[in-house]
């Protein structure tokens, strides 16, 4: 856990200075549990929880304590790894992983949810003066999920070390946003404000920026699965020589092109007597 705490410097124009609290915490921990299933087979598990707290942003100068937005994100991670030796050439791995993550910017000191903001005022922006009432961002939130499966195994035979592979993975994110539903009145002077609030309007003392949209249609869902596979063979030629060869094939359910496949080539060799390696990059 660590909290920090900060202070933003508000100078709107015609007021005294002041300042204004933006404290930030982050909150952390990650537990983990290794378990000897059988001589052969081996777990592990572990879980991260995540979560950042940041308040006030976007106050200082000329924008008021009413700009500031209230930002948190909170990110759950579970991990769970197998590693099974089958024998004395073979090796096999299987690993999955699970996020989710939730990211919310809320305006501070107003009704704001991710279900929407209802009755929130308009900005109001006086050029070279202050920027203050409700602020534009009333509740944008972000909901992502993500999942992984691997599976690899590698066998040596001889002088070969062959790999086998596969990866699935999968994203599912909500974004919901009501920025600027609330209009913005934009005055061009403080005078300008001054002679409103006091009821003398003249031609183009303001400028009104509208909403656009509807606060029940402002959610958008993507989605995302993809797939890939390979095999692998590294070759060792000899003592100081090894040759690479392999293929791997990969498709997703956004693209309709279905024949993704990649061949690979590498080699590598030792370089003045063991002192290094020098690979080429794979095609």
């Amino acid at each position: 856990y660590r909290g920090q705490d900060e202070e933003a410097l508000v100078t709107p124009a015609g007021a005294t200075p002041r300042y204004f609290p933006t404290p930030a915490t982050r909150a952390s921990f990650s537990p983990r549990l290794d378990y000897q299933l059988t001589p052969s087979i081996t777990l592990q598990g572990r879980y991260t929880f995540t979560q950042i707290d940041q308040h006030g942003n976007g106050v200082g100068q000329f924008n008021l304590e009413s700009q500031g937005i209230n930002n948190t994100v909170t990110t759950q991670s579970a991990q769970l790894t197998e590693t099974w030796v089958i024998n004395a050439r073979a090796i096999n791995e299987t690993r999955f992983q699970y996020t989710r993550s939730y990211q919310t910017q809320l305006a501070s000191g107003v009704l704001a949810t991710c279900n929407g903001s209802p009755g929130l005022p308009p900005t109001i922006s006086v050029a070279g003066a202050f920027t203050g009432n409700a602020p534009g961002t009333g509740a944008d939130c972000t909901t992502q999920n993500n999942y992984e499966l691997q599976n690899y195994t590698s066998l040596t035979r001889g002088s070969h070390l062959i790999k086998v592979g596969i990866r699935v993975r999968g994203v599912l994110e909500t974004d919901r946003s009501n920025s600027n539903f609330n209009g913005t009145f934009n005055f061009a002077s403080l005078a300008a404000y001054q002679a409103t609030l006091n009821g003398a309007y003249q031609a183009n003392q303001y400028i009104v920026t509208v909403p656009v949209g509807n606060q029940l249609i402002n959610a958008m869902n993507v989605s995302q699965v993809d797939i890939g596979h390979f095999i692998q063979d590294d070759w060792r030629i000899k003592p100081s020589v090894t040759l690479s060869l392999g293929m791997r094939y990969e498709a997703q359910n956004n693209i309709g092109d279905k024949a993704d496949i990649a061949p690979r080539i590498g080699i590598a060799w030792g370089i003045g007597g063991g002192q290094g390696r020098l690979r080429q990059p794979k095609l």
